[in-house]
C-alpha cells in the first residue's frame, strides 16, 4: 500500500503488535496510518482540549496501548486515535526513545536528563539511574540517552540494557534494585559531532590519535580497536 504521510518531518515510526497499522510521529502531530487490504487511511491524532500539540519523538506499544515520548518530557498514553489520560512525568528535558519490553511487562525510557527509567504495565517507575551521576563512572561528554534496549538472558531473570548516548557511548547496565550501576560498562566510545580532522599514529606503540570538531582528542588502542583515553578541548579542531 502507498499514500501521503505527514507535511511535518517524521521523527519516529511505530508498528502495531498486529501489524496492522504504522504510527507516524511527527513534530507537533501524530498520524495513525492504517494500510489493511492494501488500502492507505490515515488519521490525525487528537490531542484534547488540554494539551498543546508538540514534538513527538519516539512511541511504543504496551499491549494494546501506544505510548509516545513526547519534547517536555512527558509520556502520552493514546487509545484509538486520542490521548487517554493526563501526560505522565518522566524526564527533565525530551524523552527520546522506547523500548517495549517483553511480555508486555512495561517500557524502558530514556531522555536528555541523562536518565534511564524501567516502568511497568501500569507506567510506575520501578527502577532508574541517571548515567550522567559521576558515581556510575561513565564519563560521558553529553550523556543525553538517545537509544536503549533490553536483553532478557535465556534460561534466567536477569536482564541487561543498552544504551546509546549523544556523546557516543555505548553503555551495558544490569538494572536491580542492590545495582545502582555498579556493573555498569563503557563498550565503545567514539567521536560524536560533525568532521574528523586529526589523525597521527603513535611511531612505536600500537596506538593513535584522532581529533576533531566535536573538540575530542582521543587516543586509540590499535590491537583492541577502542578509545583508550579522550580529552576535551576548548575549542574544535
Amino acid at each position: 500500500a502507498t499514500g501521503k504521510g505527514s507535511r511535518a518531518n517524521i521523527l519516529s515510526l511505530v508498528f502495531s503488535p498486529d501489524a496492522d497499522q504504522l504510527v507516524a510521529c511527527c513534530v507537533k502531530e501524530i498520524k495513525f496510518i492504517n494500510f489493511k487490504g492494501g488500502i492507505w487511511k490515515a488519521k490525525k491524532g487528537i490531542w484534547g482540549r488540554n494539551l498543546t500539540s508538540q514534538a513527538i519523538l519516539c512511541g511504543a506499544y504496551c499491549g494494546q496501548n501506544l505510548i509516545t515520548g513526547i519534547f517536555n518530557g512527558d509520556l502520552l498514553v493514546w487509545k484509538g486515535n486520542s490521548v487517554s489520560g493526563k501526560p505522565k512525568k518522566a524526564h527533565k528535558g525530551c524523552c527520546n526513545c522506547i523500548w517495549p519490553r517483553e511480555g508486555g511487562k512495561g517500557i524502558i525510557t530514556g531522555g536528555n536528563d541523562g536518565v534511564i527509567i524501567i516502568w511497568n504495565h501500569t507506567f510506575e517507575n520501578v527502577w532508574q539511574i541517571n548515567i550522567g551521576d559521576p558515581k556510575i563512572q561513565v564519563n560521558s561528554c553529553l550523556p543525553r540517552v538517545r537509544s536503549v534496549c533490553e536483553h532478557v538472558m535465556k534460561n534466567s531473570s536477569k536482564t541487561l540494557i543498552l544504551a546509546g548516548t549523544r556523546g557516543g557511548e555505548i553503555i551495558e547496565l544490569e538494572p536491580s534494585s542492590q545495582n545502582q550501576g555498579k556493573t555498569t560498562k563503557v563498550l565503545m566510545r567514539g567521536h560524536f559531532k560533525d568532521e574528523l580532522w586529526g589523525l597521527a599514529v603513535h611511531p612505536k606503540r600500537p596506538e593513535y590519535a584522532t581529533v576533531g570538531q566535536d573538540n575530542m582528542l582521543a587516543i586509540w588502542d590499535i590491537s583492541l580497536r577502542r578509545q583508550k583515553l579522550y580529552a576535551m578541548l576548548e575549542c574544535p579542531a
